[in-house]
């Protein structure tokens, strides 16, 4: 076969038996308030270590090549306590942060705490994604606290960065998120 005939893209990723998550339909603005609930709930602090939250929900977190993984992620559920997320290495630390979170997510909505089992990874655009990712930011900066944080550093998005351990653009979207629930001015 020749290149201009074209060639097979490989196999990205981890494939599983278990559906795909499906979308809760919840509105953004439950979902993070639920997000800030379970954050409360489980322990979590603003930059802390998210590996002994989901260990205490029964989770185990593994490190993998971005073909094992798929890009940047996946979580898989089999049952309620027994679930894996897998995270590639390359995209950096604060961005595995909210990859975590993410999975937690879907963990949380969409298996509805393991009820349900589930595979989802981070390639999907639809609402279950959407979904997962409203999850993660209103876990990783509950409103509250962002909002306290932001008046206090007068917007500094350094201080912001430093104080919830996410990137620049997981900041930018959580302040237009806050703007949009009025919140934040």
């Amino acid at each position: 076969m020749s290149f201009s005939q074209g060639f097979l893209e490989p196999t990205v990723g981890r494939k599983s038996e278990h559906p795909g998550p499906v979308a809760t339909g919840w509105t953004k603005q439950s979902i993070d308030d639920l997000a800030a609930r379970a954050a409360d709930e489980l322990g979590y602090h603003a930059g802390a270590d998210l590996e002994p939250v989901i260990r205490g929900l029964g989770g185990e977190i593994i490190v993998g090549t971005v073909p094992e993984t798929g890009s940047t992620g996946y979580v898989e559920v089999d049952a309620k306590g027994k679930f894996v997320i897998a995270i590639s290495p390359l995209p950096g630390e604060f961005r595995n942060r909210f990859t975590i979170a993410h999975e937690l997510g879907h963990y949380i909505l969409h298996s509805r705490i393991g009820e349900t089992p589930l595979f989802a990874t981070r390639q999907a655009g639809n609402r279950a994604e959407w979904e997962a990712n409203w999850f993660a930011a209103a876990f990783l900066m509950p409103a509250k606290e962002f909002v306290d944080v932001w008046n206090e550093s007068g917007g500094s998005i350094g201080r912001l960065i430093n104080h919830f351990q996410v990137s620049g653009g997981a900041i930018e979207i959580r302040r237009k998120t806050l703007e949009e629930f009025g919140k934040l001015s």
